[in-house]
């Protein structure tokens, strides 16, 4: 894979997008068979079968890259940190959000070139809403008619109110109190998932601090999607860019600012 060939994959990618959008919400207008993972976190049919459509699709049109999927058990670090491409999949992100039925849910697909993200895709199935970027290239948003715009980053209406991004079932207290100190005025926004950084991408938000657990899977299709609407996406504190592919698949805390938000 070259990464001037990227774009040429958006096509099929954003026909196995719509095809996974519609089988979520499927699962979503039915009653939800709740499963448990041997970490204690929740699955549903909804993840395992958005994982195997991911999977099916992308192994036919790269096979030569490697897939990560927070579905699929991670059993060979090593040849997984040998590759110099690799797919970073959530299949469905904010399982709690799903279960609870509140929207808050997405599909995060990612590109990694050598420990850097260099195409995102986030699907909203309830929004019928696709965001994709690929880094350099802009970030751009495919509505349910199938109309594709380059994303509206627009800007806080208020300087002196920060909206800060907030996890819709994980508050952290101490991020909390980190922005209160940092900010006079501070609207906090729960969401789930990764509709938080989609948020920021759209100038809906400022800010977003996350201290504690996140996977790569997570953040990574997201932050493309952010960073080319000039936002960005850095470890906290060193604020040094987030990487990749990693032998450990958590990340760092980390801090989200929207286009033209400093901290």
């Amino acid at each position: 894979m070259k990464e001037k060939e990227i774009s040429k994959l958006i096509p099929e990618l954003l026909v196995m997008c719509n095809i996974v959008s519609r089988k979520i919400m499927e699962f979503y207008i039915s009653d939800v068979n709740i499963l448990e993972k041997a970490d204690k976190t929740p699955v549903t049919a909804a993840d395992l079968a958005s994982n195997d459509i991911i999977l099916n699709y992308l192994s036919k049109l790269t096979p030569e890259i490697f897939i990560l999927s927070e579905e699929n058990d991670d059993l060979d670090i090593p040849y997984r940190l040998k590759q110099a491409w690799i797919w970073c999949i959530d299949p469905l992100d904010g399982t709690k959000e799903f279960i609870k039925k509140n929207d808050e849910f997405s599909v995060n697909i990612a590109l990694i070139h050598n420990g850097i993200a260099k195409l995102g895709i986030v699907i909203l199935p309830v929004f019928d809403t696709i965001y994709y970027a690929i880094k350099g290239k802009g970030a751009y948003k495919v509505d349910k008619d199938g109309v594709e715009r380059p994303i509206d980053k627009g800007s806080n209406s208020s300087s002196l109110v920060i909206q800060a991004m907030t996890s819709r079932s994980h508050h952290n207290l101490i991020s909390e109190e980190i922005l209160n100190k940092r900010f006079e005025k501070i609207e906090w926004i729960p969401k789930g998932s990764s509709l938080k950084l989609t948020e920021l991408a759209e100038g809906r938000g400022d800010i977003y601090l996350k201290l504690g657990n996140t996977m790569e899977w997570d953040i990574a299709a997201p932050q493309v999607i952010l960073e080319e609407t000039g936002g960005k996406v850095l470890e906290y504190p060193s604020m040094l860019p987030l990487r990749y592919n990693k032998a450990n698949l958590l990340n760092p805390n980390f801090i989200a600012l929207r286009s033209e938000m400093e901290f």
